[in-house]
């Protein structure tokens, strides 16, 4: 119940509430930890270029008109978070050229929005949201309008990340967001078995890596996984790849780890 001027009495100070669980992430940078809370609030950030439905896009998730919007470009020029049950939606100004990562703390996934008509940035925002080592739901609007096949196929071969059709002004495919936004937060917390693992990679992967001879699911909240040996950088975004389809991780961030003889190795 503390007033603005009251947080003035401390040198340092972090705001969160456990009553509503908000920028509880915030306490990792105080103790140094690498935890994402499960019961935490999750931020979505929606990025994508101007004029592409960001905001529509957070009204229908909202279930109500709250963000102003336009057909002129640069309506929204400032984060504006709208609180879904246990999310909170954050709109975001377009990006022209320059493409950057929204300066907004703890944001765990990233909502990007594609139209038909191609843009090297929309190659850019993707990849900066993987890059970043978020989960990541691309979307592509307007296709009440048109369709951009050959957009959607090459996000879909660079980056392992399926495309969801979707109409604002329609109000088409918007169910399957909210879908893909609690699967991926559940699957973002949800550990592989050794066992399981182990058995499906001797069955499909161990003829293609046969120096291999054992995986370990050794973190979640972001997936990681051990190998007992190096592999080459073709064969780890292979095995990164046949996971994520095998496992349903494909929107959320993979990565794989070796004992730390066997890295520095690698980097020699």
């Amino acid at each position: 119940d503390l007033g603005e001027e009251d947080y003035s009495l401390f040198e340092y100070y972090i705001k969160i509430s456990i009553k509503n669980r908000t920028n509880l992430s915030s306490l990792n940078e105080l103790f140094n930890l690498d935890i994402t809370y499960k019961n935490e609030k999750k931020i979505w950030a929606i990025i994508g270029k101007p004029n592409v439905g960001k905001s529509s896009l957070a009204n229908l998730l909202y279930k109500q008109e709250i963000n102003k919007v336009e057909s002129e470009e640069g309506t929204t020029k400032e984060f504006l978070p709208l609180e879904i049950d246990d999310n909170i939606i954050l709109d975001t100004p377009g990006q022209r050229k320059r493409v950057t990562f929204p300066h907004y703390s703890n944001i765990f996934g990233v909502i990007v929005v594609l139209d038909s008509e191609f843009h090297k940035q929309d190659l850019r925002l993707v990849n900066i949201a993987i890059e970043r080592k978020k989960p990541v739901i691309v979307l592509m609007n307007k296709v009440d309008v048109k369709v951009n096949k050959d957009l959607k196929l090459t996000i879909e071969r660079l980056f392992g990340v399926e495309v969801m059709n979707i109409s604002c002004k329609k109000n088409q495919g918007i169910n399957n967001v909210r879908k893909a936004i609690k699967y991926i937060e559940d699957k973002y917390f949800d550990r592989i078995p050794t066992s399981v693992l182990n058995k499906w990679f001797v069955k499909e992967v161990k003829e293609y890596i046969s120096r291999v001879k054992f995986v370990s699911h050794i973190k979640c909240a972001p997936h990681m996984f051990f190998l007992d040996c190096v592999i080459s950088k073709d064969k780890e975004k292979m095995l990164i790849k046949k996971i994520k389809k095998e496992f349903g991780l494909s929107n959320v961030p993979v990565s794989l780890k070796y004992n730390d003889e066997q890295e520095e190795n690698l980097k020699h």
